[in-house]
């Protein structure tokens, strides 16, 4: 700041913003200058871009003259900073540069850096053996919170910091309660945990906190019922069991574990506490947002009361206890043989950590950990074979694997990451599986394999710091060894990989942000990620391939189904999509010459059948086939009676376990969905066409199309809807039928009749505005009823926009007209079937003119 002006200014952002020039307030001006304001304190010392603020200030509603506005601004925030300078004069205060305006504020000017200060101090001490002055560092920095960051201003950025910082706050204040619970203080801190879980249900460490500071008191049963208090959070809230690390801490408690408490005679130091070494003191650089925003908390400082911010709960992936058993009773070994294990959480010190301050240790610090514990690890550990048996009789997918295989042209050195996306039971996993087998002795390092739970029967996917703990396990890693955090861990499991070749599939993931810590970071790797989300962020941030896998072609399903089934039909073979199994990988099989031709004599119609009953989908093929293989008298044409009989399409889709369930797999993908995008998957349902439009699809939801756009997007992101042309989504027929069948259970019947009649008034009214777009005077107007609320027609400007749009929909008009005539819509039908009539008039062909009124 300029000279003799600005350099005792002290600014608080922990709480509602404030400025002090000595022990004198400032006058901060309007609601609009301080937000200002608390944007630039929060990138202190660095530039803000001009758009930046103004999209802080005015969001979208961004006025013609908002440049002036903010150098307005900007001139009242220097007059306060700095009220001598010259009107004209250079800012030492708040100066503008080519990258935007800084702020500048000198050290120790700022509550936040103090705090982030204090809290690297803490962990320094706490590294170093000095639990005192760990603990007195820590409530130093706790006693500067006044409450949530810049409360009572609004802006997107604000918003974000405030989740953010109250992340590190909580995390700062687990850390304290450890280092006063080694010193000893596990009585007066059993009143505080027991409101910080109140305030905090999902987080399991506070939970082990109080457990641990109850049992030190003397008091077991009660730390045995705060387990039974935390089982039931979990399992209402969330439908999970503690972790593995919680439960030991809780079976060691029930059996008196006298390690549990410390020796009287002395204070144990950091190491035979039940907590890991701390992390890095540089583990959270001051003002960096961590890389996963948390929900504003309601802690209240340790060492000082309560304040009034209204309580929320913890992220759901930060739910491990940390640092609950002391490391000399770690037992968890490595794999010796290279194959993969399950971990087991919490037979370690570093079994399991929560993702708070501790765990954003990804800095320089913590890589220099990882590259520290990577020096040491052995020379000579076990080469991994961890991939899965493929499928025995892989069938097809030859196009896919060509594409696949073209990646590995080049630089092999290169990294590289590929992402094989589609919907539920498409084969992603068994098309990855087969391709790391064809390709593995390109990776002489060996191959990673773990399955992310992302979409999942137990509805609870694996944590980033679960999968990585594992592959580290597989490098033989000691417990010791081991660095502390999520981001820690990343940098050193990036650090085994450099150097080496190897592959890595990474199965079923949940989202990108799952699948980044899991990245490695230099060339000479392969990671293949399969997922029933497309994963646009590792696509666009991490330049990610990205390969759709769509239905199998009629004719690979049909072969999929004839020689999975032990047969195949005449002339296969020179279809050309199976070769030899000299020439193609793809073919295991042998030649199947084995007698059963007879069974397919005359049953190629039964076969394209089952093949269209089961919408060419894989897992539903699969189960068709088991069922044939396992009633061999019985032929393809009973299989397709029984598709074609069943009283719900589904129903045959099952094969005795969710795995092989066509209707499980779908209620996972469902399970993973918003309410409102769930919602609106359900009344698609009852969309009679072959396609829609997003405005269909918003008449249809009845909300304004705006709203409509991200849901129809978040379908389609999660492969429950495809755009197989721009603008227009499909169904697959066993998606629509689940959607049928979520809608008659979930949604009243009146709810589907007035959602249907929405939908018909929309193609009703969007047919006559385009009928006399092309044909003026002769669309009729009477008896056509006004639209439902929350209705909104399509209205084509000119003669091109109504021919695109009959083009576009005439299939849907058809279907819907149908539909109306069954549903008990007379006029719906008559008049959509006249629009439709009339267009055909007008493009010169009958050829699809149906009269739906008639049937």
């Amino acid at each position: 700041m300029s000279e003799g002006h600005g350099e005792d200014v002290r600014f608080e952002v922990l709480g509602p913003l404030r400025a002090w020039r000595a022990r004198t307030g400032l006058a901060l001006g309007s609601g609009r200058r301080r937000t200002l304001l608390a944007v630039l304190l929060l990138h202190a010392n660095r530039p803000v871009s001009r758009d930046r603020l103004i999209d802080e200030l005015w969001g979208g509603n961004v006025p013609a003259y908002a440049v002036n506005l903010l150098q307005k601004h900007m001139s009242s925030l220097r007059a306060g900073l700095e009220p001598g300078r010259r009107g004209r004069g250079p800012s030492g205060a708040l100066a503008w540069t080519e990258a935007g305006y800084v702020l500048r504020v000198p050290p120790g000017g700022l509550d936040l850096e103090v705090f982030e200060q204090e809290v690297r101090r803490a962990r320094e001490a706490h590294a170093a053996g000095d639990l005192t002055g760990a603990s007195g560092a820590y409530h130093a920095a706790l006693r500067l919170w006044r409450g949530p960051v810049c409360d009572g201003l609004c802006s997107p950025f604000l918003d974000m910091m405030r989740d953010q910082v109250a992340e590190r706050r909580i995390g700062a204040i687990e850390e304290c309660m450890e280092v006063d619970l080694a010193l000893g203080g596990q009585a007066d801190l059993v009143a505080e945990l027991r409101w910080l879980v109140a305030h905090h249900p999902l987080r399991e460490r506070l939970h082990g906190l109080l457990m641990l500071a109850l049992y030190r008191s003397g008091r077991q049963a009660e730390a045995l019922a705060a387990f039974r208090d935390a089982r039931r959070r979990l399992r209402e809230e969330l439908g999970v069991e503690p972790t593995a690390l919680l439960q030991t801490l809780h079976q060691r408690i029930l059996a008196a574990d006298p390690d549990l408490i410390p020796l009287p005679s002395h204070r144990p130091p950091p190491a035979s506490l039940p907590t890991v070494p701390p992390p890095a003191p540089n583990a959270t650089p001051p003002h960096d947002p961590p890389p996963h925003p948390a929900p504003q908390n309601a802690a209240p400082p340790h060492g000082s009361p309560p304040h009034d911010s209204p309580p929320h709960d913890s992220p759901p992936h930060d739910k491990a206890p940390h640092d609950m058993t002391p490391s000399r009773a770690s037992t968890r070994g490595s794999t010796t043989d290279g194959s993969a294990r399950g971990r087991t959480a919490g037979t370690g010190t570093a079994a399991s950590h929560g993702s708070g301050t501790r765990g954003r240790a990804g800095g320089p610090a913590s890589s220099g950990q990882g590259r520290r514990a990577a020096a040491r690890t052995p020379r000579h550990w076990p080469t991994p074979a961890q991939l899965p048996h493929g499928v025995p009789q892989f069938v097809g997918r030859k196009a896919e694997l060509e594409r696949l295989d073209a990646l590995l042209t080049g630089d092999p050195g290169r990294s590289r990451a590929v992402v094989l996306t589609g919907m539920a039971g498409v084969g992603k996993t068994a098309l990855a599986i087969h391709w790391a087998h064809r390709i593995r002795h390109r990776f002489p390092d060996g191959q990673l394999y773990v399955n992310l739970r992302g979409f999942d029967p137990t509805g609870t996917p694996m944590e980033p710091t679960e999968a990585i703990q594992g592959f580290l396990d597989t490098f033989a890693i000691k417990p010791d060894q081991l660095p502390s955090g999520l981001h820690a861990r990343a940098a050193l499991f990036r650090s085994l990989l450099a150097g080496r070749r190897m592959l890595i599939v990474l199965d079923n993931a949940r989202d990108a942000e799952q699948v980044r810590p899991l990245l490695p970071g230099a060339p000479g790797c392969l990671v293949v990620v399969t997922s029933r989300d497309q994963l646009t962020g590792l696509v666009a941030a991490e330049g990610a391939h990205a390969f759709v896998v769509d239905l199998l072609p009629k004719e690979e399903a049909r072969l999929l189904l004839t020689r999975r089934s032990g047969s195949r039909l005449p002339g296969t073979f020179q279809s050309g999509l199976l070769q030899p199994a000299a020439r193609c990988p793809a073919a295991t099989l042998d030649d199947p010459a084995n007698g059963d031709e007879h069974r397919l004599a005359g049953e190629a119609a039964a076969v394209d059948e089952i093949v269209a009953y089961c919408g060419r989908l894989p897992l539903a093929l699969s189960i068709t086939i088991a069922r044939a293989v396992t009633n061999p008298s019985l032929p393809f044409a009973a299989l397709a009676a029984e598709l074609r009989g069943a009283r719900a399409r589904l129903d045959p889709f099952d094969g005795g376990e969710q795995a092989t369930n066509v209707r499980a797999a779908f209620s996972w993908s469902y399970g993973r969905l918003t309410p409102p995008a769930a919602r609106l998957f359900r009344l698609l349902g009852l969309h009679p066409g072959p396609d829609f439009s997003p405005a269909a699809a918003a008449s249809l939801a009845g909300l304004p199309l705006q709203d409509v756009r991200p849901l129809v997007a978040e379908l389609a992101r999660t492969n429950m809807l495809s755009e197989r042309v721009p603008g227009r989504f499909a169904f697959h027929g066993l998606l629509r039928a689940y959607a049928c069948e979520l809608s008659d259970t979930q949604d009243t019947r009146d709810e589907r009749r007035t959602t249907l009649h929405r939908l018909l008034d929309h193609y009703l009214h969007s047919a006559h505005q385009a009928g006399r777009v092309l044909r003026p005077g002769q669309s009729p107007d009477a008896g056509l009823a006004p639209a439902l609320p929350l209705v909104t027609p399509e209205a084509p400007a000119g003669r091109s926009e109504a021919r695109t749009w009959f083009t576009a929909e005439h299939l849907v008009l058809l279907a819907a007209a149908r539909r109306a005539a069954e549903a008990g819509f007379p006029a719906h039908a008559r008049h959509l079937s006249w629009s439709l009539a009339s267009f055909l008039g007008h493009r010169g062909t009958w050829r699809v003119k149906v009269a739906p009124t008639s049937r």
